[in-house]
């Protein structure tokens, strides 16, 4: 029974976390927004803003992505669809990496490094209507990211034995106990 436990914790260890799917709600704040860890395979992260600094009520979303060790990036590409400015008066739209568009768009976008965190801020559409007012706009936004495993060493890693060899010697130890 023990050496069942112990084959599945190991196992739970080893086994690796799954690519990222976000989904706004709940809301991402405008600045000081949460970091996600990739993982290998489509990573992606969606959101929606729509308002202005002075009056809300979604007008940014900032969160960051990290690379761990092991991953690559190969491909990162943002896509913007529903957008909307108020007929052109409430200007342009912005995105970290993407620039600022005043209509759709699929871009491609530099890849983060392995072991690197990078900040992403979408802002909404707006402009002062001069009379004390503003024009707002909105767009859903949809950051993918395609990351696969860096080539491997024949040499583990120390925290993977770290793990193995303390499951190894309770193995042993169990087996000959019981003999």
């Amino acid at each position: 029974m023990r050496s069942l436990l112990l084959l599945s914790a190991l196992s739970a260890a080893l086994l690796p976390a799954a690519p990222l799917t976000i989904t706004e709600p709940p809301d991402m704040p405008g600045t000081g927004g949460q970091t996600y860890t990739v993982d290998a395979g489509t990573n992606t992260i969606s959101g929606f803003v729509n308002g202005s600094p002075i009056g809300g009520p979604d007008f940014a979303d900032n969160f960051s992505i990290f690379v761990p060790g092991g991953l690559t990036v190969t491909s990162t590409f943002l896509s913007v669809t529903n957008f909307s400015n108020a007929g052109g008066q409430a200007g342009l739209g912005c995105f970290t990496g993407a620039g600022c568009f005043g209509a759709g768009l699929g871009s491609g976008m530099s890849n983060p490094a392995t072991g690197s965190t990078v900040s992403y801020t979408a802002e909404s559409p707006w402009a002062s209507d001069g009379g004390g007012g503003v024009f707002v706009g909105s767009y859903n936004w949809t950051l993918t990211l395609q990351v696969s495993q860096s080539q491997q060493s024949a040499v583990p890693e120390p925290g993977t034995m770290a793990l193995v060899l303390p499951v190894l010697a309770g193995a042993w130890w169990l087996r000959r106990r019981s003999l």
